[in-house]
């Protein structure tokens, strides 16, 4: 026991120090730490911020340079344009990350201007895709009570929430997995693709069969209300935008109105009609062509909203 201790306590340090290395995901996640930090040395430095908060959609879609002319600055310093935008993520993970780097009671300096990038359904209430991702990068300490008994319906979520909050071998348990186990155990490979194989198909069978529409998740709002209502700046300063996608959509009614309710912009626009497929050369994401047409679009938009142009707060 004392062996396995040790041995599990060295490869959780190992883990921490590696912890970059294994994916850009990871990276980005990490730097989510250092946001509130560069949005003080902006202001330090007499600069305006830009915050893009959304997911892989968001950072093809907004590019820097085209989206920092939104905001009026200081000539010759241009904004710092940053992102809260990990991969596969939604609102669960915006409004934890958001709480944790910006809360009101940190007594940081917010950004000058907030825009939340979104597909047709990243903003209603749902289910967390990742437990372990969620409290390992996202939740602050103050918060992960409440996230534990309200956000996870079982018990099994809630234990493995639990878990990547003290250790970060667990949290990153199927990035570590493959390097230690494909090269070193015989027939690991072999097995965990008969297993996905398995997993993949019953997934498969269950998204097959039609819920009747009195077990269906409602269109609710409470995650998106509460990062909105966390955000700690005047609504002019906040802009919500539904990112293109190959086939044209329309953001749902409840989203539309918890925003509009707290007088945020919402730009919709450019996801309502039709962009060409080469727009999305891998089939979801914006190519950098058409994600600076957009950032244009956006931007434009910013503008018009703002009689001449955006005025941020000093």
């Amino acid at each position: 026991m004392v062996s396995l201790v040790v041995a599990l306590t060295a490869l959780e340090a190992v883990s921490r120090v590696v912890e970059p290395r294994l994916s850009a995901d990871v990276r980005q996640m990490l730097a989510q730490n250092e946001i509130a930090d560069r949005v003080r040395e902006a202001k330090n430095e007499d600069r305006a911020s830009i915050l893009v908060i959304g997911n892989s959609l968001a950072r093809a879609s907004i590019l820097p340079d085209e989206i920092a002319v939104a905001i009026d600055s200081t000539e010759g310093k241009p904004p710092e344009v940053l992102y809260i935008t990990p991969d596969a993520s939604g609102i669960n993970e915006w409004a934890a990350a958001y709480r944790k780097a910006f809360a009101p009671d940190l007594g940081v300096e917010l950004p000058d201007l907030i825009i939340i990038v979104a597909g047709p359904w990243h903003l209603v209430d749902h289910a967390v895709s990742s437990p372990e991702k969620l409290s390992a990068y996202h939740v602050s300490s103050r918060d992960r009570l409440d996230v534990a008994w309200n956000w996870f319906s079982d018990i099994g979520a809630r234990c493995r929430f639990a878990l990547a909050g003290v250790s970060r071998l667990f949290a990153n348990r199927e990035r570590v997995q493959p390097l230690l186990f494909y090269g070193w155990v015989p027939g690991y490979e072999v097995t965990a693709q008969r297993l996905n194989q398995t997993s993949s198909l019953r997934a498969e069978d269950r998204s097959g069969r039609d819920e009747p529409a009195s077990v269906r998740p409602a269109d609710t709002t409470s995650r998106l209300e509460l990062l909105l209502d966390s955000l700690g700046v005047e609504p002019e300063q906040v802009l919500i935008a539904a990112v293109p996608l190959p086939e044209h959509y329309k953001l749902p009614e409840s989203v539309v109105s918890v925003a509009r309710a707290r007088g945020i912009n919402v730009f919709t626009e450019a996801a309502e009609k039709e962009w060409p497929a080469s727009a999305f050369p891998d089939g979801y994401h914006m190519s950098s062509e058409a994600g600076r047409a957009f950032s244009r679009e956006l931007e434009n938009f910013i503008r018009s909203r703002q009689n001449g142009g955006y005025q941020p707060s000093r």
